[in-house]
């Protein structure tokens, strides 16, 4: 459970968080898939998908994978068709370690629940 309403999306079943990191193009006969790092940085980008998700002006976001704060690019919040989910996009950096690594969104030194990634190099 969340403590502060904010609420990671996971799998079913397992404590795995829903996340994009990839995105596979399709165009006749040819597939390509690459990371979703679509910048001049050429970092990856990670995207979590979250529920119960609003901001209020002065509201301060951070997200740790493992121990290390994640620049936060994008917010997207309140899609009340899709039951208040929303989405934060972060750039992943070289401190980001490798194998299953634990996440979490904190609002307001508040944080949600703690759901698994597992980042590979």
């Amino acid at each position: 459970q969340s403590n502060c309403g904010l609420t990671l999306l996971i799998e079913d079943g397992t404590n795995q968080a829903v996340a994009l990191d990839s995105v596979t193009q399709m165009r006749g006969p040819f597939r390509k898939t690459g990371l979703f790092n679509f910048s001049s940085d050429q970092r990856t980008r990670l995207t979590l998908f979250t529920r119960n998700f609003a901001l209020a002006p002065g509201d301060v976001l951070v997200v740790q994978i493992g121990s290390v704060e994640v620049p936060v690019e994008n917010i997207v919040f309140s899609m009340p068709e899709a039951n208040d989910t929303g989405y934060i996009v972060v750039r992943l950096i070289d401190q980001v370690p490798t194998g299953f690594v634990t996440v979490n969104v904190i609002r307001n030194g508040t944080a949600s629940n703690t759901a698994s990634l597992e980042i590979i190099q």
